[in-house]
């Protein structure tokens, strides 16, 4: 018998379940194998060790009240996720729409400074350079004509 065979049945060999031939086999095989001899010396001991202890006793409402307290433990896990989900169902909708607001208003300013250049900035410069501060001087009907060469100056500049 190889050393795998007899190392998987020495639980068997101890406990005296094994027919007659095959508890030959083993104690001949245990005679050459100092390896075997060394594991069934350990599984004894440890067998030896546990026949020792005693069995643990309890009380007859111990399963009663450990099912009860299982249960309320579940019961307060329960409580406590449900808080969450409704919390989730109301929480998630919302933040995501603050980011989406969000979103599209830093969009619309970025936009607007980077793609469309305000007019007023640029009319107010030209404005400033040329001394023009007002046009009190200059008649209601003839205010356009005026815009229409002043901007048409800027662009020949």
């Amino acid at each position: 018998m190889k050393c795998k065979k007899v190392k998987q049945k020495l639980g068997a060999y101890l406990d005296g379940e094994l027919k007659k031939r095959e508890r030959e086999l083993i104690e001949e095989h245990l005679k050459k194998c100092a390896d075997c001899r060394q594991k069934l010396t350990l599984f004894s001991q440890l067998s030896k060790t546990l026949k020792k202890w005693k069995e643990v006793g309890y009380s007859d409402e111990f399963e009663a009240n450990l099912w009860q307290r299982i249960s309320l433990e579940k019961e307060k896990k329960g409580s406590f996720r449900n808080i969450f989900w409704q919390a989730e169902q109301i929480l998630l909708p919302v933040g995501i729409a603050i980011i989406l607001i969000a979103g599209v208003i830093f969009l619309n300013e970025f936009l607007n400074e980077n793609l469309f250049p305000q007019t007023s900035n640029l009319e107010e410069e030209y404005f400033a350079s040329s001394a023009l501060n007002s046009f009190q001087d200059i008649s209601p009907d003839s205010l356009s004509d005026v815009y229409i060469d002043l901007i048409s100056e800027g662009e020949s500049q």
